[in-house]
């Protein structure tokens, strides 16, 4: 969406640009690690605020990620796959046996990456994916355009609902519900449509906080609490009783939003060098840059704890740009009883998990390569 000239400072990369006009963050990532990690300790790659080299300081006044070792390392059940290949992971969910689902944008398809490291094709028909979801029964379900399709795990499609135009961002609750942000900068709304498991429509939220020039990205936590994010990095809380209010504010431009059982709320965002129209109208190509990207948990109490931290630099892996800002899903998958922030890098073409040290770990896919085979 078109945006008015602006300078953005961010104190989290050191640095200025002046971003004109230009989109909205799409559905990039990406991330250099190890080509060949070793299965039982797969690279990792330092992602902390307070790495060693490659990232910038901690800002005053938040948190820094705490500095243990990965308990985890040795018990690691997921295997490189050398073969799998993704192109442009735009989502992730996660089920309760531990698989991830992605939706591999490019290749139009649902991929599903097994506890053990394997990965497949899902047999839903080829589409043009904005998002997706699961439920308690394995049940799928994606966003394609103004519709929500609904996938049983054999592949068996229906259309749960159909949507008002706009730009769309879903979550689901506990119960099954779905809650979609539609915005409309045409007709200049933001509205929250609450869609439950039999495909009825209701009106969920509209109207202030939320804009249709800025509102983007949307989650909902156990005790039905909805979080809405912005294009200026403003986090809304909707509560399931009471007036909506800002709850947190991050650095940069949200892009995915998602809690966890305990409450905490995880928010993805980046920073952006868009070049002015003008400049776009004579040159062959216009790239929107990714100067910074980050993963930020966010306490019950409004604290923030920087989960990644990636610059314009890179110091030896991959930057910003060739990372992008990833899609977020909590899971178990691998270790049973535990939970973990998985992140997919659409421009990298790859699936990372977070570390308890916060490093990335390459789950699945192979950086900067992309590609369809499972």
């Amino acid at each position: 969406m078109a945006k008015s000239c602006k300078t953005i400072i961010s104190v989290l990369f050191s640095v200025s640009l002046v971003a004109c006009g230009g989109g909205g963050g799409g559905a990039d990532g990406s991330a250099a690690l190890s080509a060949t990690p070793d299965p039982q300790t797969a690279s990792e790659v330092d992602s902390s605020a307070n790495g060693t080299g490659h990232h910038a300081p901690v800002p005053t006044g938040s948190t820094p990620p705490a500095r243990i070792p990965d308990s985890a390392t040795t018990t690691l059940s997921f295997v490189y796959d050398e073969t799998a290949r993704f192109n442009g992971p735009a989502h992730i969910v996660s089920d309760a046996a531990g698989n991830l689902y992605v939706n591999d944008f490019f290749n139009q398809r649902i991929r599903k990456v097994s506890a053990s490291g394997a990965v497949s094709t899902h047999p839903a028909a080829p589409a043009w994916r904005q998002d997706l979801e699961i439920d308690a029964a394995g049940n799928l379900y994606a966003l394609e355009g103004d519709v929500i399709r609904k996938f049983a795990p054999q592949g068996n499609a229906s259309e749960l609902a159909t949507l008002p135009e706009g730009q769309k961002w879903m979550t689901m609750d506990a119960t099954g519900n779905l809650y979609v942000l539609v915005t409309n900068g045409t007709q200049g709304t933001a509205t929250i449509f609450k869609v439950t498991p039999v495909g009825e429509v209701t009106t969920a939220f509209s109207g202030e906080p939320l804009r249709a020039a800025s509102s983007r990205a949307i989650a909902v936590d156990a005790d039905g609490h909805l979080y809405v994010g912005s294009f200026g990095g403003d986090i809304v809380k909707i509560p399931a009783a009471g007036p909506a209010f800002q709850y947190a504010l991050v650095g940069g431009e949200v892009e995915d939003l998602m809690t966890d059982a305990a409450g905490n709320l995880y928010a993805a965002w980046g920073v952006y060098s868009r070049p002015s129209p003008g400049y776009c109208m004579g040159q062959p190509t216009c790239e929107i840059r990714v100067i910074g990207a980050a993963i930020d948990k966010i306490a019950p109490d409004g604290s923030i704890t920087p989960l990644m931290r990636l610059s314009e630099q890179g110091d030896g892996i991959m930057t910003a740009n060739q990372m992008g800002v990833p899609r977020l899903t909590m899971g178990s998958a691998g270790y049973p009883g535990q939970s973990y922030v998985y992140a997919a890098f659409g421009k990298g073409h790859a699936i990372y998990k977070v570390t308890p040290s916060n490093y990335l770990r390459l789950i699945a896919g192979a950086p900067g390569q992309s590609g369809s085979s499972d």
